[in-house]
């Protein structure tokens, strides 16, 4: 019914998260939940093809701060996470 109603707002909403997670150099990691989450909102809902939900399920995990440092094998600053964070989604997130 949400959709039915309130359509034009929600395909708003998730088509500009994709672009925001697709060309962000900084990215905080609460802000990435949400659009991740909008994101999956628009693959559920049949608004979005792509990407892939098992890709954004993948992003969810990655994007928490252990993972990111896991991932570079060592600490990282505030700083350098966001940019880090942002470089992993625009990758992952890349048009084929």
């Amino acid at each position: 019914m949400l959709v039915e109603r309130k359509r034009s707002h929600i395909e708003d909403r998730v088509h500009r998260a994709c672009g925001a997670l697709r060309h962000a150099r900084l990215m905080a990691a609460e802000e990435a939940m949400g659009l991740l989450s909008a994101v999956r909102l628009g693959v559920l809902l049949g608004l979005l093809e792509e990407p892939a939900l098992l890709c954004v399920h993948e992003l969810m995990l990655l994007v928490q701060p252990a993972h990111l440092q896991r991932a570079a094998g060592r600490e990282l600053s505030q700083k350098e996470r966001r940019s880090a964070r942002a470089d992993l989604i625009r990758a992952r997130l890349r048009a084929p």
